[in-house]
């Protein structure tokens, strides 16, 4: 992950928990995946969160032109 986005990146994903209700506490960046600490609130599925995170990052990342071709 470039450096120069991976703040912003970090600050987007933080964005997205905050808004469907949960807490982070924690970002870490790979070079092809990161890992997500946070406070968890039992009303939604996890699968749903991370459905969420998955896509709005995805969708931010290919709206920002921050690589070449289409992120997924």
């Amino acid at each position: 992950m470039a450096p120069v986005w991976k703040e912003h990146l970090h600050k987007y994903i933080t964005g997205i928990v905050q808004n469907n209700g949960h807490k982070i506490i924690a970002i870490n960046s790979m070079p092809d995946h990161l890992h997500l600490f946070f406070g968890f609130r039992p009303n939604q599925a996890l699968s749903d969160l991370m459905r969420i995170v998955k896509g709005d990052s995805s969708e931010w990342i290919n709206n920002q032109r921050l690589c070449t071709g289409k992120f997924r």
